[in-house]
């Protein structure tokens, strides 16, 4: 079995790590991982030279931090082989946009933290709940997708992302934990597909500055418009909310 780690490629390619950490190597194919079946923890971090990775399909998951602080990575390709992605596994990355496959079911609290050139993110049909500071402090982030299989959306989730002018909650989504939009742009807009409130865990979770929520429109279904605006917490946000046309 072949693993990166911290150290380097344990198997007889191990002149492509070391090649990586000098700055001679800044693409890897999916080839030079022939035969690798994860990415171990902190493999990358810091390989500040390497701009994009194609992983094979033998490879089920991602360590934590695996490619944090790889300022320079701005794609990679993850096959449907992955199942899970660790903690901080692209935190700090210069990752510009990010498509993940419908196999990962599980992504790590903060795996896209602080990654300040990303603006798109699609995230896996089979997700169940969006991890604390998954985007957290990801400023150029204007367009992400949730799907419509997720019930929960954690701690700072989208944490100032201060270009994401609008986003979609499903309807599947039940509960929003602190802070989990907190600092989106002024004049931003929300739009939450639930018709029954989902639950939030203060009123502070929408507050685009340290006094308040200065968002334009927060869209709820027309019908639930007096619910969310007598809900725990949404009272807050009452001459926000707006029934969708």
């Amino acid at each position: 079995m072949a693993v990166y780690n911290k150290v380097g490629l344990i198997d007889e390619q191990s002149n492509i790590f070391r090649s990586i950490v000098d700055g001679s190597v800044t693409t890897i194919t999916a080839k030079n991982l022939k035969n690798v079946e994860y990415i171990g923890d902190y493999a990358f971090n810091y390989c500040t030279s390497l701009t994009s990775i194609s992983l094979p399909n033998t490879i089920t998951s991602i360590g934590e931090e695996a490619f944090s602080f790889c300022t320079s990575l701005k794609s990679i390709i993850i096959p449907s082989s992955v199942t899970t992605i660790g903690e901080g596994a692209f935190s700090a990355s210069g990752l510009t946009s990010i498509s993940l496959p419908n196999t990962i079911t599980s992504i790590g609290n903060g795996a896209f933290v602080q990654c300040t050139n990303l603006t798109s993110a699609s995230l896996p049909n089979n997700l169940t709940a969006i991890s604390h500071e998954l985007f957290a402090n990801c400023t150029s982030l204007t367009s992400v997708t949730i799907p419509n299989t997720v019930t929960y959306i954690g701690q700072r989730a989208f944490y100032y992302c201060t270009s994401l002018t609008s986003i979609t909650i499903p309807a599947s989504v039940t509960s929003i934990d602190e802070d989990a939009f907190r600092g989106l742009p002024n004049g931003g807009n929300v739009t939450i597909l639930a018709t029954t409130p989902p639950t939030l865990a203060d009123n502070k979770v929408f507050y685009t500055q340290p006094n308040g929520c200065f968002l334009d429109h927060i869209y709820v279904p027309s019908s639930s418009v007096n619910a969310y605006k007598n809900a725990t917490n949404w009272s807050e946000y009452a001459s926000k909310i707006t029934g969708i046309i």
